[in-house]
């Protein structure tokens, strides 16, 4: 009888311990099942969606946030971006700054845009990244040359930026900044035809 009762007890502790290590590897895996905003990539490790997914589904500093949009969006110092794609294979993402959702295709940017400063130790941009440089409170008497520049806007006032000047234009660039109040450089994607264009719209495109 004794034998019995000991068996018994061996079997429910043996149960017992199964059935916690069991959960306890099962309940990471719900916690960080891929999930999306709405919108975008679906997101998982080494990503994570606070209020969807636990801290510990990804790494520090790759929290993603889900904008009223619905877009996965990434907290960079001083800017947010949208996260378009992510290439988990490749460990590449690709993203556009948050205020170009605010243009409702118009091509006006507030001047809420800031420098885009990646942190070195998780990030960096691709071979194909040039910089946009957007100039805003300019001189009337800032040269004729630069108004090739000007960033096609169709609303008025003076909550835009008044040029829009790619890096490899350095004689430009120099003279706007002597001419212009505010200066802004924004990482952008050249495909090798990169032209004036629509300031807009070459955000919009995003970078990886």
């Amino acid at each position: 009888m004794k034998e019995n009762n000991l068996q018994t007890l061996l079997i429910c502790v043996f149960v017992v311990i199964f059935s916690s290590r069991t959960s306890g590897a099962y309940y990471p895996y719900e916690a960080c099942v891929p999930r999306n905003c709405g919108l975008g990539p679906n997101i998982h490790f080494p990503f994570y969606i606070p209020g969807l997914q636990e801290s510990f589904c990804g790494y520090p500093g790759f929290q993603l946030n889900c904008s009223q949009q619905g877009f996965p969006v990434l907290q960079l110092p001083g800017s947010e971006y949208v996260v378009q794609d992510i290439s988990y294979q490749t460990r590449s993402l690709r993203v556009y700054n948050a205020v170009v959702l605010s243009s409702n295709g118009t091509g006006c940017l507030p001047r809420t845009m800031r420098n885009m400063t990646i942190p070195a130790d998780r990030f960096s941009f691709s071979y194909n990244v040039t910089q946009l440089h957007l100039f805003s409170n300019c001189t009337n008497s800032t040269s004729e040359d630069l108004w090739r520049h000007r960033v096609g806007c169709d609303g008025k006032g003076r909550d835009r930026w008044d040029l829009g000047i790619y890096d490899k234009d350095e004689n430009s660039t120099n003279i706007a900044s002597r001419n212009c109040k505010r200066h802004v450089v924004a990482p952008v994607e050249d495909d090798g035809n990169i032209g004036p264009g629509n300031v807009d719209e070459v955000l919009r495109r995003g970078l990886s």
